[in-house]
């Protein structure tokens, strides 16, 4: 059953990406928002679209799947269904739309951006603007931002700035710290497990020209989650050192480019 949701009931929320340095290595996540808890979520229809939205985020080959064409979800980068501080949660995402995005030099919308993330990260299709998937996510979206302030900057909407690091980024270093502190989830040829932990490279990981395939914007997103269970273990220098060998992985080719786009 299609649910129409208006404007108004899907732009009920604040923030944006907000990047703040931090003294290195013991950053400690921080935010001056916090989501609303699951036991409060709205009834009526508004309320099985969030449900919906939330499916979808949390496991998206599942709910998803037409438009999805790798093994991972929103959830696998926004992590904890997208609440999670310093890990680009989505309350801080809805209320900041539209925006300009200088990478695509156009004013878009939040529906826009959710399209782009299908095809960019989840190297699939993007969906209509009316489907159900859509609507589903901008309201779960939505939902997630109940309470914060509008066009506010908020600790914790994005990802924190790196501090420097004495030396470049050393791919080979990188080597050594994926064997030792990323590939007991990963795997060791970054495949991940399936359900649980995202490939890194691979067929079923993001392709070139998604986000997390600039090694500087990767750097900045292990140093700020990773190890998932144990996050502030790695310096600078080591999350900049990793993100470098990760970047020489093969991945999928860039769709902004096609398929043969890696040739010169």
């Amino acid at each position: 059953m299609r649910v129409r949701v208006t404007l108004a009931m899907l732009i009920t929320v604040a923030g944006t990406a907000l990047s703040f340095a931090l003294t290195p290595p013991h950053y400690v996540a921080r935010t001056t928002f916090s989501p609303p808890a699951e036991s409060t979520l709205p009834g009526g229809k508004f309320g099985e679209l969030v449900r919906q939205g939330e499916r979808i985020f949390h496991d998206t080959p599942k709910y998803a799947g037409r438009y999805d064409g790798n093994a991972l979800s929103c959830g696998s980068c926004h992590l904890d269904r997208g609440r999670r501080p310093d890990a680009i949660p989505m309350w801080g995402s809805a209320g900041m739309y539209p925006q300009f995005r200088s990478r695509s030099q156009q004013v878009i919308t939040l529906g826009q951006r959710l399209q782009q993330c299908f095809i960019y990260s989840l190297n699939g299709t993007a969906p209509t603007r009316d489907s159900q998937t859509l609507l589903a996510l901008e309201a779960y979206i939505a939902w997630l931002g109940t309470g914060a302030p509008m066009q506010t900057l908020l600790p914790g909407a994005g990802l924190p700035v790196l501090p420097k690091t004495p030396r470049q980024a050393d791919p080979v270093a990188g080597r050594t710290i994926y064997t030792n502190q990323c590939a007991s989830c990963h795997g060791s040829a970054g495949q991940g497990q399936p359900g649980a932990v995202p490939p890194l490279w691979g067929s079923s990981s993001y392709p070139s020209g998604a986000g997390l395939s600039r090694p500087s914007v990767l750097a900045r997103y292990v140093w700020a989650t990773m190890p998932y269970n144990s996050i502030q273990t790695l310096t600078p220098q080591q999350s900049r050192d990793v993100a470098a060998w990760v970047d020489l992985q093969v991945r999928p080719p860039n769709p902004r480019k096609g398929l043969l786009g890696w040739l010169p």
